[in-house]
């Protein structure tokens, strides 16, 4: 209490160690900071003031001023217990409290208009209390994986940036790809002249493919007198422009024999068989060596190893232009054109050639390849892809560091994960039983290949080093060729080193290929990477209230939308059969399966061309269109929509009910960090003070606190909190806790639940001060509270009951034992009422007196008077009614009526 004459505590304390007859002495000081505390008094309870316990003012003694000070102290003995008494009590405390709620409400807009600030304050309920705990639980659980996720993530963006390299290779690949789809060749005519200039994108014939290729490819790498070998300025050509074809055996196709002789020999029907690959007919020789070239014999006539049979496949035929020296690969180009090298056995044709970019330290695999189709189409693809070679600056050098930290932290982790799971029996469970456990496994699995993958593809960076010198050295060799008056010996010296050269620029190619396969492994690799985090991110969502609704929502619904998935998989694709049935063989977008999906993922989009459908087919086109778009656009969409709001209002009637916002919790997570940091800065001030005695000048006295816990079990507390209708009953006669559990909802929380499950005063008030600082919205229990109500007032009654009848059991057979004695008396009154009391004469009269007894003296006028007639002779002007009764009559009671006692 700050600055408080008259504080008030309202502290509670159980002395576990009281033993009776123990006096308790009571100590009052002011706490002050700097230097040591003030003595203000102190006062003693005697044992014999407090037996049955103690509710006063004891005087402080030792003040040290003259004025009198008091304490109010009141003390009690033991736990009191939850009886029904007390449920009744509370139940109607609930209901009062219904009652005032709506006068609580009035009197809040009241204090409003009056400009008076603050709420009524309400009591912590069990289901509030629950519910709180529910989300601190869960934030333990789940948020706690967020710092770890966000290391990873920032780690990982460093290290993609970094070693993928993406702005600069996608800055290569466009300067390349535009320089060699924009090159323009003239168009040939037959009468010799040229018409107008074609493009890559223009070639349609063999013939247009070796004029791109001779008047097109070969210049650009060539390049310019004042930078030769250079493409697009930086990038420079390495070696020679490589020409690989696969080649097929020829055959009579297998249709031919359902036709008629004439219409075979007329189409001369041959086609292309796999197989192994064939010679040629008349393939060409060397004019210095005499051999056959060796573009005309399959594998190149290169000295392959068993090194380069690993990577290099010696089935394919092999050409080499030589772009340096422009003119002579240009005429090299149209021999081989004129000789047939590509005729009608070619299956698909590559140009292959390794550019290197010291500006960006890249080197970029161009790829052109011709593919020539069944039916004589002609399908043409051009690849330009680069692979950087890293730097290895200390900010590379530093973020992969992180990164494989990061990546050790989490296998780790995940490792001390599996091991305390000791309650599971079997391995497997232990190491893979639930969903974040198995997530964790394959991340560390993918981390593990980025690795590995990433690791390798280095090795090979770093092994076109001494390959591209090699490389070099052979191209210097060559120079200069050998003149036409060489002999014989030099000439075949010669082709034997152009033969090395262009086997080990081939393989200096196929590693570079190999580096980039690596790449794109490395890509995918890093894409799956990305959704492991996601779902890392969701996880850590889950200890947020508000967002754990919507991720609890994806996962409800991913069985349904799963299931709709294959529902919506074959609508799907009979919409794509039909539409490539129908415009397939006119429209080239629908002349193939994969063209088909993304012919009809455009028209979901709305990005389809549908003029071209409706200029084909008018009625069909309209009605497809039609079909496609009512089921596929609107029915499968707003079906997904549907499953996934059932999803998300089954959750949140499910889950908590904490509208917690994530900047609430940011603030509490600060707090929380603050107050745990003073207290555990506390504790070093009082060991530096404890272990360095010089230290106390200058560091502030410290009162001893109780240890902390450092794991509140909330397991436990939410077993105990759970309500009747959860609660399972097993071995709760035994349970210590049992006086806290089955009780309703709507009761106040009690902290001393808190204390007892181990929970120290301290974290038992910073959990009770956080749950009423956010409190969850209360429930309303009129229903809960008026039937405890009814049954505290039903066990009163049967307590009374109980008690008093041992009284009503005497009391009844106190009076059974009366009216067994009213017969015999009843009729003895009944038998002295016919003796004595005398019938009417008159009905005016009346009743007669029976007059005196016999032993009575009797007067002479009164005799007469009195003497009663003859029961036989009627009485003289009597009425019939009250004629005299004539034999025995009975009175009194019958059989089967009851008689009651009456008391005078």
């Amino acid at each position: 209490m700050d600055d408080a004459l008259e504080p008030i505590w309202n502290h509670e304390q159980v002395m576990e160690n009281w033993e009776p007859g123990d006096d308790l002495l009571f100590e009052v000081w002011d706490k002050d900071f700097g230097k040591k505390d003030d003595f203000l008094g102190k006062c003693t309870l005697l044992a014999t003031q407090f037996r049955d316990g103690f509710d006063g003012e004891l005087t402080l003694m030792e003040t040290g001023f003259v004025g009198r000070a008091h304490l109010r102290l009141r003390v009690v003995f033991g736990k009191l217990m939850h009886t029904k008494a007390s449920i009744q009590d509370a139940a109607m405390a609930a209901a009062a409290k219904l009652d005032m709620a709506g006068v609580s409400k009035r009197a809040k807009i009241r204090q409003e208009r009056l400009g008076i600030k603050g709420t009524v304050k309400k009591d912590v309920t069990r289901h509030q209390f629950r519910e709180f705990l529910r989300v601190e639980r869960s934030r333990l659980r789940y948020c706690a994986t967020m710092p770890l996720t966000i290391i990873l993530c920032a780690t990982f963006v460093g290290v993609a940036y970094i070693n993928s390299k993406v702005g600069s290779s996608q800055r290569v690949r466009s300067s390349v790809l535009q320089k060699l789809e924009g090159l323009s060749v003239p168009t040939p005519l037959p009468d010799g002249s040229y018409g107008p200039r074609s493009q890559f994108a223009n070639i349609s014939s063999s013939t247009e493919m070796w004029d791109w290729l001779r008047e097109g490819l070969v210049p650009a790498l060539g390049g310019s007198a004042e930078r030769p070998g250079f493409l697009n300025s930086f990038n420079k050509a390495i070696g020679m422009l490589q020409l690989r074809q696969r080649r097929l055996a020829l055959q009579a196709c297998a249709g031919g024999s359902a036709m008629s002789p004439n219409l075979g020999s007329f189409a001369q029907l041959v086609c292309r068989v796999s197989g192994a690959p064939p010679s040629y007919s008349d393939p060409p020789k060397l004019a210095a060596a005499g051999t056959v070239d060796p573009a005309f014999v399959v594998g190149g006539s290169m000295p392959f190893s068993a090194k380069h049979g690993a990577i290099l496949n010696n089935n394919y035929y092999y050409a080499f232009l030589n772009f340096s020296a422009t003119e002579h690969a240009q005429e090299r180009a149209r021999f081989l054109q004129e000789r047939g090298w590509c005729d009608e056995s070619t299956e698909w044709l590559e140009a292959h050639v390794a550019l290197f970019n010291g500006e960006v330290r890249a080197f970029t695999h161009v790829i052109v390849r011709f593919d020539f189709l069944e039916g004589g189409a002609l399908k043409k693809e051009m690849h330009v892809l680069p692979v950087h070679i890293p730097d290895w600056t200390r900010a590379e050098i530093g973020y992969n560091v992180m990164w494989g930290l990061a990546v050790s932290c989490l296998f780790f982790i995940t490792l001390q994960e599996v091991v305390d799971r000791k309650g599971y029996q079997h391995f497997r469970s232990r190491c893979c039983s639930g969903m974040w456990i198995k997530l964790d496994w394959l991340g560390s699995l993918i981390n593990l290949g980025l690795i590995i993958v990433f690791s390798l593809m280095m090795q090979s960076i770093n092994a076109l080093s001494p390959e591209f010198q090699d490389l070099r050295d052979q191209e210097l060799a060559l120079w200069p060729p050998p003149s036409a008056n060489a002999t014989d010996t030099a000439s075949a010296s010669y082709e034997e080193a152009k033969r090395n050269f262009e086997l080990s620029l081939l393989s200096l190619v196929e590693v570079l290929r190999i580096v980039i396969d690596m790449k794109q492994a490395f890509r995918i690799l890093m894409f799956l990477y990305t959704f492991f985090l996601i779902c890392r991110f969701f996880r850590g969502f889950l200890g947020q209230p508000v967002m754990a609704s919507i991720v609890r929502t994806l996962l409800a619904s991913a069985q349904d939308i799963l299931h709709f998935a294959f529902m919506f998989a074959v609508i799907l694709e009979n919409f794509v059969l039909g539409g490539f049935l129908l415009f397939g063989a006119e429209v080239r977008e629908w002349s193939s399966v994969n063209e088909s999906h993304r012919s009809a993922l455009a028209m979901i989009t709305g990005f389809g061309d549908w003029d071209q459908l409706y200029r084909l087919y008018p009625v069909s086109a309209t009605v497809w269109l039609f079909a496609f778009t009512v089921v596929i656009v609107f029915i499968a969409t707003n079906m997904i929509l549907a499953i996934m709001s059932d999803a998300y209002s089954e959750v949140r009637r499910n889950q908590c009910e904490s509208n917690l916002t994530i900047f609430q919790q940011t603030q509490d997570l600060f707090v929380d960090v603050v107050w745990a940091g003073l207290y555990k800065a506390r504790k070093v001030v009082r060991r530096v003070r404890t272990r360095f005695p010089a230290t106390e000048r200058w560091l502030p006295y410290l009162d001893e606190e109780p240890e902390r816990v450092k794991v509140v079990d909330y397991d436990l507390l939410l077993d105990i909190l759970k309500p009747a209708h959860e609660a399972s009953g097993e071995a709760a006669d035994v349970d210590q806790l049992s006086w806290a559990r089955n009780l309703p909802d709507w009761m106040p929380m009690d902290k001393d639940i808190l204390l007892a499950v181990g929970v120290d005063e301290s974290t038992t008030r910073r959990l009770m001060f956080k749950c009423e600082l956010h409190p969850v919205p209360g429930r309303e229990f009129p229903t809960e509270a008026l039937y405890f109500e009814f049954d505290g007032q039903m066990e009163k009654l049967y307590e009374q009951l109980k008690w008093t009848d041992g009284e009503v059991r005497q009391w009844l057979s106190d009076r059974l034992v009366h009216c067994e004695n009213m017969e015999p008396r009843q009729r003895k009154l009944e038998q002295l009422a016919i003796k004595n009391i005398m019938p009417r004469y008159d009905a005016n009269l009346q009743m007669n007196d029976p007059g005196p007894r016999r032993e009575d003296p009797v007067d002479k006028e009164d005799e007469a008077y009195l003497q009663l007639p003859d029961a036989s002779d009627p009485v003289p002007g009597a009425p019939a009614a009250l004629a005299p009764l004539q034999g025995p009559q009975t009175y009194g009671p019958k059989s089967g009526d009851v008689v009651l006692p009456v008391r005078s």
